[in-house]
């Protein structure tokens, strides 16, 4: 955190210290945007313990549990990667949409346990102000939908072969136990700006992500004996299910308490390529 700060100062020390000077955009520029990049996950050092009951004694089959326990690390970031697409309304106005996925959510199913995932899709606004002839700095704010995942746990039947799951039969071994946590986001955003060609154009952004309108369920999803993949949405009072975080049981009323959420201050870097010159 100490870092961002000194970069947001260093920032607005130079614009107060460079005098306006010929934008290096042009309205109706658009923009190529690929960045890598930090973004909150806060996951909190903690105990999980989970079970799922598939049946009851008065199931006309052979009743299942699957059920896991186990530590989280703490981990306050997720690397993310980030393309986008803008376009200069003014030669110092730039409207942007972008898609930035955290890259555990292309782990495998099983390697996905105890570990944060989800997308960004972002709507950006930002104003350019010139320092000098190679660089500028940018002020902004952005909007987000933020679709966000954690892994529970993976596994499959043991006395027979499938898993009944809201009356679905899933004839799977590694079917998936996640959490599927939902938010919008609005964050206001610094970015340095330096250009290297007439083309391209390496940048620094940094900001901090307020999260709202958070909702939360679990999600089991396995293969059907057709070999199709159905997804099968619960709730965490669902009789069958028990996810229980440092002796707290998660309800639909407490998922605050999940060891998770994506709000905090946020770096990316990258480079901007200018599609007409």
């Amino acid at each position: 955190m100490r870092s961002i700060f000194i970069f947001l100062c260093l920032a607005l020390n130079a614009l107060l210290a460079f005098g306006q000077s010929e934008s290096m955009f042009r309205k109706g520029q658009f923009q190529l945007a690929i960045r890598t990049g930090f973004m909150p996950v806060n996951k909190t050092n903690s105990s999980v313990d989970f079970s799922y009951v598939d049946g009851d004694q008065n199931a006309a089959y052979l009743p299942d549990t699957v059920s896991v326990s186990y530590r989280l690390d703490r981990r306050n970031f997720g690397h993310t990667l980030s393309i986008g697409v803008g376009y200069f309304v003014t030669e110092k106005l730039r409207t942007s949409i972008s898609v930035k996925p955290h890259l555990n959510s292309f782990l495998a199913n099983e390697a996905k346990n105890g570990k944060v995932y989800g997308v960004h899709f972002d709507l950006g606004l930002d104003y350019f102000a010139t320092i000098a002839n190679d660089f500028n700095v940018s002020f902004g704010a952005t909007a987000s939908r933020i679709i966000g995942g954690f892994g529970i746990a993976s596994g499959g039947p043991k006395s027979k072969d499938y898993l009944v799951v809201n009356g679905n039969e899933l004839y799977d071994n590694d079917i998936g136990f996640h959490i599927i946590d939902n938010s919008w986001a609005f964050s206001p955003k610094l970015g340095l700006h330096y250009k290297v060609s007439n083309a391209i154009a390496i940048s620094a952004n940094s900001g901090f992500l307020m999260t709202f309108g958070r909702t939360s369920r679990m999600n089991f999803a396995g293969l059907l004996q057709d070999e199709t993949l159905k997804w099968n949405s619960k709730g965490y009072d669902d009789s069958d299910v028990n996810l229980t975080i440092d002796n707290t049981k998660i309800s639909n009323d407490n998922i605050d308490s999940l060891p998770f959420d994506f709000s905090g201050f946020f770096l990316e870097l990258g480079m901007t390529i200018n599609l007409n010159k």
